[in-house]
């Protein structure tokens, strides 16, 4: 008879999700059978549509509200934008209110409504099987629920099999770069649980695989403050926060993972931003349609209103649309009139100044070796060649590099995107 505490749900693994559920996959994958053969009736009604960008509404009314903009919809799946303060799922301090369930009710089939049924970790939450994927409560921006059983399987074996495309937008406080202030950085750190802070989530050699790779848009260096994009190639619960902590540029406003001073720098330069609000945006997703498996979705949520406040602030000549903003692309950097020695690490010391790349990306003669005969595809000796993502401004600046000195030799170095050969 005690009210059950207040506690703030988080989002879970996306794949710790995928694998709880792909007990259930079978027969669910009899069911879509069935829906499948209901797909021939439905083809002579009109094509559901994926709204643009602009078209998509923003709640007005917080986390109780339940004025959740629309993305997409059809009997099979339903497309939110989700609000910042709004939960996923029912859980203790939220069985009554402030969910993205509560939300849609009436807009959800009942069978998708009954509990998952499967051991997710979380005992005192209630999962329903509409929810196959999670935000934390303060992000916003693209959701997906499943409405049949069909469905269900389908996007779980995508976010198991990692075949989605899942791209966010955040605003950092710092450069994810470091000091050579590079345009893509990919991250490549696991990530566990916080043996110090319950419910927190930390860079550890022991936790499970995580992948990111986080774009920089634009950099304002008198606020420190940069605009990035966030590829995310796992789905580890905070991993985007994690890790652009880990690079030593936490997430904007994010009370978990930086500093408290910087936030209380930041809330104080840009007003108005609420407690436990990071700012980051699941802005697009790309994925198969969860029953027509040959149509493919591309979904999208308009920027926020408190993010694109900050940005407007800061680079006000800024697109307002997140593909339209500076992209870094692929580039081939030639060293020529190198010492016969060279070692990859004198390679990344010398780019260091403009550019910042890990010995994966350096290609140098084989054994350091004159050689008789080059065939094609090698290095020659004297030169080394770095493949690196970067923009094109980047690269002007690594151009620079230019008939500076290393090893006592001078060093021409030349750029050309990656696909020029």
């Amino acid at each position: 008879g005690r009210p059950k505490p207040e506690v703030e749900a988080e989002a879970a693994d996306e794949e710790e999700d995928a694998e709880a559920t792909s007990r259930k996959n079978k027969k669910q994958r009899e069911a879509s059978e069935k829906v499948e053969d209901d797909v021939a009736a439905k083809k002579g009604r009109p094509k559901p549509e994926v709204k643009a960008e602009a078209d998509v509404a923003w709640s007005n009314g917080g986390a109780d509200s339940g004025d959740v903009g629309t993305i997409f919809e059809d009997e099979d799946l339903l497309v939110i934008n989700k609000p910042a303060g709004m939960i996923c799922h029912p859980s203790p301090g939220y069985w009554d209110h402030g969910t993205v369930v509560h939300a849609l009710e009436g807009r959800l089939p009942k069978q998708m409504l009954e509990h998952r049924e499967s051991y997710t970790g979380e005992a005192d939450s209630f999962i329903p099987r509409a929810v196959v994927h999670r935000l934390d409560k303060g992000t916003t921006g693209v959701l997906l629920l499943a409405k049949s059983p069909a469905a269900e399987a389908h996007l779980t074996e995508q976010f198991k099999g990692r075949s989605m495309e899942k791209r966010y937008v955040a605003l950092l406080l710092g450069h994810p770069g470091g000091d050579a202030r590079a345009a893509s950085v990919r991250v490549n750190a696991a990530i566990g649980r916080d043996p110090k802070r319950p419910g927190k989530m930390v860079v550890a050699a022991d936790g499970k695989v995580a992948k990111s790779v986080v774009h920089v848009h634009a950099y304002d260096p008198s606020a420190n403050v940069s605009l990035v994009s966030v590829e995310l190639h796992t789905g580890r619960q905070h991993q985007i926060r994690v890790h652009c902590a880990h690079l030593g540029a936490a997430v904007a406003n994010d009370d978990d993972y930086a500093g408290s001073a910087d936030v209380a720098a930041f809330r104080k330069a840009f007003k108005k931003l609420p407690s436990k609000r990071p700012l980051l945006h699941c802005w697009s997703m790309k994925l198969a349609h969860p029953v027509r498996r040959d149509e493919e979705l591309t979904v999208k949520a308009p920027l926020p209103p408190d993010m694109r406040r900050v940005i407007e602030q800061l680079w006000p000549d800024l697109p307002g649309k997140p593909e339209k903003w500076p992209q870094a692309k692929e580039w081939r950097v030639r060293l020529r009139g190198l010492p016969y020695s060279v070692e990859a690490q004198q390679v990344i010391d010398f780019l260091a100044p403009k550019l910042a790349v890990t010995q994966e990306m350096v290609r140098i003669p084989k054994k350091n070796k004159k050689l008789r005969t080059v065939k094609t595809g090698d290095v020659r000796p004297g030169e080394a060649e770095v493949f690196v993502l970067a923009t094109a401004k980047a690269m002007e600046a690594v151009r620079e590099l230019s008939g500076t000195e290393l090893g006592g030799r001078w060093v021409e170095v030349s750029v050309e995107p990656a696909e020029a050969e």
